[in-house]
């Protein structure tokens, strides 16, 4: 009762946000809540629908055609890594409101459209439970969220998974977006993350939630923090992939 309580009175304060408003492009619809008008629906659609190398995430020119970033490798640390598309247009947009804009209804939104994406609902099946990369507890008080926990949450919810947080972000960092370099962004969250429970992860199946994937060097070091729960494996979702080719790192 308490959480469908909250969860209207979230949607009661989108309508307030974004009265009869595309959350993306501000163009008007006969929604009174967090959505998209048909153009930006249209828009995340394709960048939903385009084929994905589910070993490393990255876009594919067509279906099953070989990978040129991972070459049929993918990650070391993962089995699977998925996120819903390239972080350009609508799905950009969504996402930096999300970050910077008070926009935590946005992360919800992109989690639950998850639900039709028969990619990741095909992974969720092989999932036994969720974790999120957290933010340090000062700049989550900034922020007023935390919104790889709201993506994670909100995924939980429409799976039908558990949610567990084994792993705390311990030391302050400043944000990635103002390294310059990989190395910089690498040396900037080493030894960030600390494991402080094992319970709920010890042999499960986990997949580790964040918004956006880069360098990739944040999710390494996070990853390396969990790795001594014990997990039977370990699969990534992310809302975006950032410039597949990997080189301007900066715009996130």
């Amino acid at each position: 009762m308490l959480l469908d309580g909250f969860r209207r009175f979230s949607r009661d304060l989108a309508d307030l946000a974004f009265p009869g408003q595309c959350v993306a492009c501000r163009a008007t619809t006969s929604h009174g809540h967090v959505s998209l008008c048909p153009a930006c629906e249209k828009i995340m659609s394709r960048i939903e629908s385009r084929p994905q190398c589910i070993d490393c995430g990255a876009p594919l020119a067509v279906e099953d055609s070989p990978c040129q970033r991972c070459l049929g490798r993918g990650y070391r640390s993962f089995e699977h890594v998925i996120n819903l598309g390239v972080f350009e247009a609508t799905l950009a947009t969504l996402i930096r409101r999300m970050k910077f804009a008070h926009g935590w209804p946005m992360g919800e939104l992109l989690a639950e459209r998850c639900e039709n994406v028969p990619r990741i609902m095909s992974l969720m099946r092989h999932i036994d439970v969720i974790v999120h990369v957290p933010l340090h507890w000062k700049r989550q008080v900034m922020r007023g969220f935390d919104q790889s926990s709201v993506i994670a949450k909100r995924l939980g919810r429409v799976f039908d998974k558990p949610v567990a947080s084994p792993v705390i972000r311990s030391r302050a960092t400043d944000a990635q977006s103002l390294q310059t370099s990989r190395v910089a962004r690498a040396r900037n969250v080493r030894d960030a993350f600390t494991l402080v429970r094992q319970r709920g992860i010890i042999g499960r199946r986990v997949l580790i939630v964040d918004d956006v994937m880069t360098t990739g060097s944040t999710i390494k070091s996070f990853t390396r923090a969990l790795r001594p729960a014990g997990a039977a494996s370990v699969s990534l979702f992310t809302l975006a992939v950032a410039d597949p080719k990997g080189y301007a790192f900066e715009a996130v």
